[in-house]
């Protein structure tokens, strides 16, 4: 064992012993205590760091034997329809029907991941992605370093591929309210940070694509939130992903459109070139104006632990995902982006049951239900709006040495749109 992996072992137990104490507190027992001390102040930071600089995991860590599949069903609770998930590793995306079975599948050679999907009405798949270390050679790459292997991703419903674009890309690409094409991308920056006179740092930038998938517009997320510290006072302590590479201050991970004209009167955050982002590494969500390229609005710090996913509900509030990486007990929250307030959150009776130290996914669904995915654990859930769970999913995939992958994203959809889609253009389902 290695020095650096004894710390990181040491700073989990001492992370875990914190999470339980609140699980006890939680459930009214007086009985757990831990004998390791609750880190405080630099020590508690230094040790967040290290926890949330750990690599996202590409399969579940887990020895006992789960159930996979659909797990269970609550009566006509659950929303009935069509589930899409993208598998964090090996380049994949799986569509499973009501009864969990796997109907329809994407995939693309030499890809080591893939981010979250998004499936157009048109049957179209749109994702981001990173080429496998392997594969890093091929004539579209250059170098082989983690920027550089990244790409933007456009298939058709049959797997065929339309484009692939080196470009950066991560986490997510989806429409803008113009029928136009908008994803993450990362790109190194010399930058003044906290006083570190051209420190190294990793921006994250909204990128605007034509429809061949080329650049034709980049917005530096670094330079709206440095133009407003009032609002958005940097977080500096994000992590490093070791001594030589680039500092990722932001790692925005989701960005959801704002525009509803039916909201314009209540507040200016909603408008037409509005977007939110999640963003991990500054424990924060986020408003923007892409148009005026100005930050509007920032809420969560010292709320939220490592967030994910956000989306825009019909109320105007926003849904997201609070991992809860300080107190390794994740969560869904509501928020009220102009009263700045949460009115509304459910989490597990208790941690073990549901916490994911990274990426996962959270939508509102049209009766009023909440699908979760629990990524670290190749979970997806469903819960009603009185905290009951009616629906759970077990990713059955797995790898070479049979350990189940983590999971990116998952969406439901209306299994009208997916069974015409299916008739239109046929099945491809998973064979292993």
């Amino acid at each position: 064992m290695t020095p650096r992996q004894s710390i990181l072992i040491a700073i989990t137990l001492i992370i875990a012993a914190c999470g339980q104490a609140d699980s006890n507190r939680a459930s009214g027992s007086e009985s757990g205590t831990s004998s390791i001390p609750t880190p405080q102040g630099e020590d508690l930071n230094e040790a967040l760091d290290d926890l949330m600089g750990l690599p996202y995991a590409g399969f579940v860590d887990e020895e006992d034997d789960v159930k996979e599949g659909l797990i269970s069903s609550s009566g006509t609770r659950w929303y009935r329809g069509y589930t899409l998930y993208s598998l964090y590793s090996g380049g994949m995306a799986m569509l499973v029907n009501p009864h969990g079975d796997i109907v329809h599948h994407w995939s693309t050679p030499m890809s080591e991941r893939w981010a979250h999907t998004e499936l157009m009405p048109n049957g179209e798949l749109l994702t981001a992605g990173i080429v496998a270390r392997e594969g890093a050679r091929d004539e579209e790459v250059e170098g082989g370093n983690d920027l550089e292997r990244r790409f933007a991703l456009r298939m058709k419903w049959n797997g065929e591929i339309v484009w692939r674009v080196h470009n950066a890309a991560h986490h997510e690409m989806t429409r803008n309210p113009d029928g136009g094409l908008v994803t993450l991308t990362a790109r190194g920056r010399r930058t003044k940070v906290a006083g570190e006179k051209g420190r190294l740092i990793r921006d994250n930038v909204v990128t605007y694509l034509d429809e061949a998938g080329q650049t034709v517009r980049n917005i530096s997320l670094y330079n709206m939130i440095a133009a407003d510290s009032l609002i958005f006072p940097l977080k500096t302590s994000a992590h490093k992903e070791g001594d030589k590479a680039l500092r990722d201050l932001i790692h925005a991970n989701a960005i959801e459109w704002l525009n509803r004209p039916d909201l314009y009167s209540r507040s200016p955050l909603y408008g037409r070139n509005n977007v939110v982002l999640s963003m991990r590494h500054q424990d924060r969500i986020a408003i923007f104006d892409l148009e005026q390229e100005k930050l509007l609005w920032a809420w969560g710090l010292g709320e939220i632990s490592g967030p994910h996913d956000v989306q825009l509900l019909e109320s105007g509030n926003l849904l997201l995902l609070d991992n809860g990486v300080e107190k390794r007990r994740s969560r869904v929250i509501e928020v009220d982006p102009v009263e700045n307030q949460i009115v509304w959150e459910w989490q597990a009776p208790t941690a073990r049951e549901f916490f994911t130290r990274t990426k996962g996914a959270v939508q509102r669904l049209p009766n009023g239900n909440t699908l979760v995915t629990n990524a670290d654990h190749g979970e997806i859930f469903e819960i009603a709006p009185d905290g009951d769970v009616v629906w759970r999913f077990v990713s059955p995939m797995r790898n070479a040495e049979g350990k189940r992958s983590t999971l990116h994203r998952a969406r439901r959809f209306e299994s009208e749109f997916i069974e015409d889609l299916i008739s239109k253009y046929g099945a491809n389902p998973y064979e292993g």
